[in-house]
């Protein structure tokens, strides 16, 4: 059995699709964010757990969705990320295998038109919209004739359209100025008769928004039980109090050495940690290889035995120093908990986030891959 382990809750994954499909308008399509290895919880893994209830899933790369389709994934995939356009077997592949592209440029509109024209079937795609983050996608203002061209190119089907909220996760008015954009674009759609079947502008922090604009939302970092901001937080909690997001992972790792030191010894790099008297030290086989960040050197707790105990020191590329000497009789094979519950004590991400001054995101998707993740 391995020392260190990533464990993902099911159950957990399960309760959170419900809450989210209830604050959701009865009409939406919840579009699964798993891109980035499932933001660090294991692609495959999570796919074939939440597979019953979510008929769209969406991650990056062509890649990743080839690979889901190996896993027997037979749900809508969408491709959100960009596509090299420039490697026509791996366009061929991605419409045989019925994955769905984004595309915001003429020239990756062309090639997968011959790309769907050699494997004689039809390519879907979602047109990306810049209403105003700034990153990929056709400018709003040039999205009405890009869709004509789309709508006009053989073999090419017009699945989704959608945007991207650079500041929902904040109090800004920008989130307003991108809905009013993308609400026009819509209009204009209208007005012209033009019908295309998915319209998603919201990510997570957008789902939590009160009169949402489209019909579908893709649902990214919340899945996995994490807010998106604590800001966030603060407005589901005033708006929908019941609404609750448990979070589905936990990361856990064991002691493998126990040392009694003397006081005023330097621990781990640099000595940036002196004992302050004769001090009970625990050494963990996990580091900042694995994804523990270096920089919770000095300022992180973990859980033995339920207890919060704090990093000793410099966080090592693989291990970790502890002092347990709040803990009597720990030793070597206890279990420590490096993200998540312990008894009655919980390291959060949020706990982890605020102490080096990153987001959540960052929290999980930095855990090492190559660490077993097993489904609870």
């Amino acid at each position: 059995m391995p020392l260190t382990t990533v464990e993902i809750s099911k159950s957990a994954l399960k309760h959170n699709i419900e809450q989210l499909k209830a604050i959701l308008p009865p009409d939406f399509t919840l579009i699964a964010v798993i891109k980035a290895n499932a933001y660090g919880h294991e692609m495959t893994g999570v796919a074939e757990a939440i597979k019953d209830g979510v008929s769209y899933m969406a991650v990056s790369t062509v890649e990743d969705g080839l690979a889901l389709r190996e896993s027997g994934i037979d749900r809508k995939l969408l491709i959100m990320g960009n596509v090299d356009y420039r490697d026509k077997s791996l366009l061929l592949e991605a419409v045989e295998k019925e994955l769905e592209l984004s595309v915001f440029n003429l020239e990756m509109l062309n090639a997968l038109q011959v790309a769907a024209a050699e494997t004689n079937r039809t390519a879907r795609i979602h047109i990306k919209v810049d209403t105003g983050m700034r990153r990929f996608g056709v400018l709003e203002s040039e999205a009405l004739e890009f869709i004509e061209a789309a709508r006009n190119t053989p073999a090419i089907t017009i699945q989704g359209l959608f945007s991207h909220l650079g500041m929902a996760d904040e109090e800004s008015g920008y989130t307003e100025v991108q809905e009013s954009r993308f609400r026009s674009l819509l209009n204009q759609l209208s007005e012209r008769g033009i019908s295309i079947p998915l319209h998603h502008l919201y990510n997570s922090p957008g789902s939590m928004r009160e009169n949402l604009l489209g019909n579908a939302c893709r649902i990214g970092i919340s899945l996995y039980g994490l807010y998106p901001s604590n800001y966030c937080r603060a407005q589901m909690e005033a708006r929908i109090p019941e609404f609750s997001l448990r979070p589905v992972l936990s990361w856990k790792t064991r002691i493998v050495q126990v040392n009694r030191v003397p006081e005023g010894s330097p621990v781990s790099y640099g000595g940036i940690y002196r004992t302050k008297r004769e001090e009970t030290l625990a050494i963990l086989p996990t580091g900042h290889f694995d994804g523990y960040d270096r920089g919770l050197s000095n300022k992180a707790d973990v859980l033995v035995r339920g207890k919060r105990c704090p990093v000793a020191g410099r966080v090592c590329m693989n291990q970790t120093v502890l002092n347990v000497s709040g803990v009597p009789g720990a030793c070597v094979g206890d279990e420590v908990v490096l993200l998540g519950k312990g008894g009655e004590e919980e390291i959060t991400a949020e706990e982890l986030a605020d102490k080096i001054d990153t987001v959540v995101y960052e929290i999980v998707t930095r855990i090492n891959p190559s660490l077993p993740r097993v489904f609870l």
